[in-house]
């Protein structure tokens, strides 16, 4: 007959002879889950990193400079080359604006404007990008590159355990309810 197995209380408390113990109870602060995570991992697993080094390699990364493309002058390719050059424009103002924590209304600024005139990035304002624009259109662009970026990331790492947090947070003054997920997993061979 099959011997029958411990509860969970009983493992945990490492009861009956033969149950598994080992289980170690802690209590962690309930605010910051990050914290709490980093915490357990130097706490159970000795497992110390420095984490602002690994964040900003793997951000920076994506956030690299690209160069200008060269302007074209053939008639032929003027409009499809203004086209992908506004597209660049939107989308480096964006990561602009993200890595400085400026607001996308700073595009209407005339000061802006005008040094973007002085070193001929646009030649006029109307060859400036449209708020909206920039906030929706390039936004979700760098939102889907990023997205893209993260999952190839944790495909190509293929972690054994992870961890998912989750944050719930309301706006009082729009009268909406935000869900925040965070994936956590160690990889081989990475401090």
């Amino acid at each position: 007959m099959a011997e029958a197995r411990p509860s969970v209380y009983e493992r945990m408390a490492g009861g009956k002879s033969g149950a598994r113990g080992g289980t170690k109870i802690k209590s962690y602060a309930k605010t910051v889950s990050t914290g709490n995570l980093s915490r357990h991992l130097r706490d159970s697993h000795d497992i110390r990193e420095d984490s602002s080094k690994i964040a900003s390699k793997n951000i920076t990364q994506f956030f690299n400079l690209q160069p200008r493309p060269k302007a074209t002058t053939s008639r032929s390719s003027t409009s499809k080359a203004k086209k992908t050059n506004a597209w660049l424009l939107a989308r480096d103002m964006v990561l602009w604006f993200c890595k400085s924590l400026m607001p996308f209304d700073s595009i209407s600024d005339q000061a802006m404007k005008d040094f973007f005139q002085k070193y001929d990035i646009i030649e006029s304002d109307a060859d400036m990008p449209y708020r909206d624009t920039v906030s929706r259109t390039a936004l979700d662009d760098v939102y889907e590159s990023m997205l893209n970026d993260v999952k190839s990331q944790i495909r190509a790492d293929a972690p054994r355990h992870a961890a998912i947090t989750f944050d719930l947070w309301s706006d009082q003054y729009r009268h909406l309810n935000y869900i925040t997920f965070t994936f956590h997993y160690l990889t081989a061979g990475k401090s």
